[in-house]
């Protein structure tokens, strides 16, 4: 498929210069999706790195965690607990924020998907019933963790 094309599993990748570009010719076999800002090598590295373990995760399909645990990690363990710091309609996991409501945000992500962000401008989500990965490395502090960039990065691959 070329550049552009509607395809929900192709790559997915925004340079610093705003470009966004989609195409078939995806780093990994399967349903992979990269998100890097930057060219530095050691990026593109480390985030094919965490979307591998992300990957085994969603797919359940690795050899140190048992399903349960995935399951474990990936669904609200809170409950009906307030959650202040996270944004509305999702729900704390054993390992990851969960979203369990999308229409507070008017996230485009379904419900069950899940995220986490790191303060040095890491974030990555999976959404697994769109079979989707996620990974941003944007070394931008906080901006690349939440906020306009985040929502921007997860709008853009909705509705590339």
């Amino acid at each position: 498929m070329k550049p552009g094309s509607a395809d929900p599993h192709a790559d997915v990748r925004f340079s610093s210069s705003g470009a966004v570009n989609r195409s078939n010719d995806a780093p990994l076999a399967g349903r992979l999706n990269l998100v890097i800002d930057g060219a530095l090598a050691r990026n593109r590295i480390v985030g094919t790195t965490i979307l591998i373990f992300l990957e085994a995760l969603r797919t359940r399909n690795n050899p140190i965690l048992q399903p349960g645990s995935i399951e474990l990690m990936t669904k609200n363990a809170i409950g009906a607990l307030p959650a202040p710091s996270l944004d509305p309609g999702w729900r704390f996991g054993l390992g990851f924020a969960v979203l369990e409501d999308p229409k507070p945000t008017a996230s485009p992500r379904n419900p069950g998907s899940w995220r986490w962000g790191g303060v040095y401008g890491n974030s990555f989500w999976v959404d697994p019933a769109a079979h989707l990965s996620v990974v941003a490395l944007t070394n931008t502090a906080v901006a690349g963790m939440t906020g306009d960039f985040r929502d921007s990065v997860v709008r853009a691959v909705y509705t590339v």
